[in-house]
């Protein structure tokens, strides 16, 4: 009977034991997946710590589509609208241009990405200029290629002179016909034209102004003024300011006349032989030129060892013990010999040298 109730105990343990291992089969063991880590050891793609899985900030390969964003702005730093951009590499350009808007940003998407690809501006409003590096030999514009930094480019584009005080016009001829309506002032810009004289025919309801000086019309209406040169005789830039006093626009010839031994108005020699003496107070460096009738050698000497003379393109100073410097060129028939003399001292100088010729034997 002892024996009977081990047996039976026993027989009620296994059964629960069965029920227990029956239950945990039910639900089947999940898989490792992204939802369902496996205790970290297989982190998603994005995890991190799967060297295998894809890296979403990869760089793009070369022609992927990518998204550039092009800005444009004027010299101000103010946008600029209407300006059409385009991507391009060295030797072609991706997709039509876009048009920046009212910030001066285009957005130009499904682009091919190449490591070469720069920005290119293919047009601009009134008003602004055209990037450009030259022209080629047809006369067309060179567009200017703008780098580009994380699929992002910022553009400086310059604008048309308007005449005024921050935006002048250059004077970069020196016969320039102007316009200048009623009642306004043009400026205009030069660079080194310090000495130069100003003048306007004509114009008789007109005045020019540098700086503190004013010129007023003489009884025939023409208008004239030297440029004064900077006090220590530097390189300089002078603003000229054009006033149209009349009720009517005025259309006039505006006149830079260059002082006798500036670079574009050099003095000719007839003569050699003699010493000649000039005060450099009225330019710093002044400008010769001669023209050979036969073939010789020329040459260029003064005793002034603060003096230097460029003679063919080189050029001569004192060194320690010399008493004069000597500058000397051989030319043949017909040659035109350019110098020019110059004093290292902005005080005014009277510099004095010699110019000689020894024809050939």
């Amino acid at each position: 009977m002892k024996l009977y109730r081990i047996l039976a105990l026993l027989l009620a343990m296994l059964t629960v034991l069965s029920v227990i291992a029956f239950a945990s089969c039910d639900k089947p063991d999940e898989p490792n997946t992204p939802s369902n880590p496996d205790n970290g050891e297989n982190e998603d793609e994005n995890g991190g710590d799967d060297e295998d899985g894809d890296d979403s900030s990869e760089s793009p390969q070369e022609g992927d589509p990518v998204t550039y964003t092009v800005t444009v702005k004027d010299i101000d730093g103010n946008p600029v609208v209407g300006a059409r951009v385009q991507i391009c590499n060295d030797t072609t350009c991706h997709g039509l241009p876009r048009i920046t808007n009212e910030n001066g940003i285009a957005v130009i998407d499904n682009i091919p990405f190449y490591t070469q690809n720069k920005v290119q501006v293919s047009s601009v409003p009134t008003g602004y200029i055209l990037p450009s590096d030259g022209q080629d030999g047809q006369g067309n514009n060179i567009p200017i290629k703008f780098p580009i930094t994380d699929f992002s480019a910022t553009v400086t584009i310059g604008k048309e002179p308007d005449g005024s005080a921050e935006n002048p016009f250059f004077i970069g001829e020196l016969t320039m016909s102007i316009t200048v309506p009623a009642g306004a002032s043009h400026h205009y810009f030069g660079k080194n034209i310090g000495g130069y004289t100003v003048s306007i025919a004509d114009f008789s309801n007109g005045k020019i102004n540098v700086g503190a000086l004013e010129a007023l019309p003489d009884g025939s209406g023409d208008i004239s003024i030297e440029l004064p040169i900077d006090s220590e005789n530097l390189v300089s830039y002078s603003t000229v300011i054009i006033t149209n006093t009349g009720s009517a626009d005025a259309t006039v010839t505006l006149v830079v006349t260059p002082p006798p031994g500036s670079i574009a108005s050099p003095i000719v020699l007839s003569s050699l032989g003699e010493k000649v003496a000039v005060i450099t107070s009225k330019l710093p460096t002044l400008y010769y030129e001669w023209t050979a009738t036969v073939a010789g050698t020329f040459t260029v000497t003064t005793d002034d060892l603060t003096a230097g003379i460029n003679l063919g393109g080189t050029v001569y100073q004192a060194t320690q013990g010399q008493t004069s410097i000597v500058a000397t060129i051989t030319v043949q028939e017909g040659d035109t010999v350019k110098f020019n003399l110059g004093v290292n001292t902005n005080s005014p100088t009277e510099l004095i040298f010699t110019v000689a010729f020894v024809p050939a034997a």
